[in-house]
């Protein structure tokens, strides 16, 4: 059966599956053409390997001895990497997502998703960290993160514009730990937590602030109300007539 027939794929795993039954998860893992023999000891994987090659014998089955590698304390299968230890992340893997900008449209944030999908195992509660991107990947394909905003936005609207262009700032300088102060009560909860988001104006601007924070080591978000905060009050007052 040739590889490029549609269920070829399928026909070739069951096969294997019911070869090896007996010796799956035990110490032999297998996707489609590709098979592992893990040991924990030299002696016990002479004769782990005297068992595979028995059963292949007895089925047929013939091997490319240019792809085979035996006694190797590490390997690169499925493109993670398999040790005695443990099964770690290709270190290809990581470096793809860390070197991804942030999203700002429904197509980009879709790319990032299934390059963070793949390392799914390795990240605890992956579906409640990105719960909030949800909403997101049902807008229409031509919709961005950020849209204006018939050039008019309301207050948070501009208070979300405004610590989002700080934090860009901020990764630009390559800042780690961040304080961040802000007067409107609003977003303020709502980046903490302690409001949600359901306007609809808002969730967009809501989501790409949480995913520019996460790219810092940490951040403390406070609320300072205006009063308090004279000298950044007085200075939005006087550049506010130049907009006008």
């Amino acid at each position: 059966m040739p590889f490029g027939l549609k269920n070829a794929g399928a026909t070739y795993q069951r096969e294997k599956n019911s070869i090896f039954h007996d010796f799956i998860d035990k110490f032999m893992q297998i996707f489609i053409d590709d098979i592992v023999v893990k040991s924990s000891s030299g002696d016990d994987h002479l004769g782990q390997l005297r068992l595979s090659f028995e059963r292949m014998k007895k089925y047929g089955l013939k091997m490319n001895p240019l792809k085979c590698a035996f006694g190797v304390c590490a390997g690169d299968f499925l493109a993670f990497v398999v040790h005695q230890k443990s099964i770690e992340v290709n270190q290809n893997k990581t470096k793809a997502i860390l070197e991804t900008e942030p999203p700002s449209t429904k197509k980009e944030l879709q790319s990032l998703m299934g390059k963070i999908n793949f390392l799914r195992r390795f990240i605890s509660n992956l579906s409640g960290k990105t719960q909030a991107f949800s909403p997101i990947l049902r807008l229409k394909k031509e919709d961005n993160f950020r849209h204006v905003i018939n050039g008019t936005c309301s207050n948070n609207e501009t208070e979300y514009e405004a610590l989002i262009v700080g934090l860009e700032i901020l990764l630009g300088l390559g800042a780690d730990n961040v304080v961040i102060k802000g007067y409107s009560k609003l977003v303020v909860k709502q980046l903490t937590k302690e409001y949600k988001c359901i306007s609809d104006n808002l969730f967009s601007y809501f989501v790409y602030a949480n995913s520019l924070l996460n790219n810092f080591e940490s951040f403390n978000i406070q609320h300072v109300p205006r009063i308090e905060n004279q000298v950044a009050n007085d200075l939005a007052q006087v550049v506010t007539p130049y907009f006008y």
